[in-house]
């Protein structure tokens, strides 16, 4: 139940596990405004991990962004080892960078948690010319995941979790044009 990622030291109690949680901050931090309750998939997910006890890290795009979530998980829960790892998943540089600094520590990932995903978002591209839904949600978790893929061998029974919603059930994805270079955008397609 543990999502742990970096050194064990004096700073951190020992944890048996080593994990990972991507996180879209953009989405995950925002408040619904009728009830002042946040959207807590990550969040949640970050807090209980925290509360059991967990280091855990959460690799985001905004470190402005997700200090303030990682304080209050601090503060909530009394656990100081909750850190903030620059992660974009609309990048492969950021990607391949990220992962890089991470399987260069040596540290086993037993989980990782891959919670971001764009969704219905206007036409727009990744970094690399993907369309921003299927660059984001497929591509950018697969090269994430594929590079993590030492740190999760390394691992204690590891386990890699996908979280998804029911939009696959709404279209197919378009092998033929999934940029939408040919085709016309619809964001509930892409």
């Amino acid at each position: 139940y543990d999502v742990v990622v970096g050194p064990r030291s004096a700073l951190f109690a020992p944890l048996p596990d080593l994990g990972l949680i991507v996180i879209d901050e953009e989405h995950e931090w925002t408040y619904k405004q009728e009830e002042g309750q946040p959207l807590y998939h990550a969040r949640t997910t970050a807090l209980e991990l925290a509360r059991a006890g967990a280091h855990t890290l959460l690799a985001c795009r905004s470190r402005e962004r997700t200090e303030p979530v990682i304080a209050n998980i601090r503060a909530e829960t009394g656990n100081e080892a909750v850190e903030f790892l620059e992660l974009d998943l609309a990048s492969f540089d950021s990607i391949r960078a990220c992962t890089a600094r991470f399987v260069d520590r040596r540290l086993p990932l037993h989980l990782l948690i891959n919670n971001a995903g764009v969704m219905c978002c206007p036409l727009s591209r990744t970094a690399n010319g993907f369309e921003m839904q299927f660059g984001t949600n497929h591509l950018g978790h697969f090269l994430l995941t594929g590079r993590l893929v030492p740190a999760i061998l390394r691992g204690e029974s590891p386990r890699i979790v996908n979280l998804s919603s029911g939009g696959h059930s709404i279209c197919n994805v378009d092998l033929a044009d999934p940029n939408f270079e040919s085709s016309d955008y619809d964001p509930w397609d892409a």
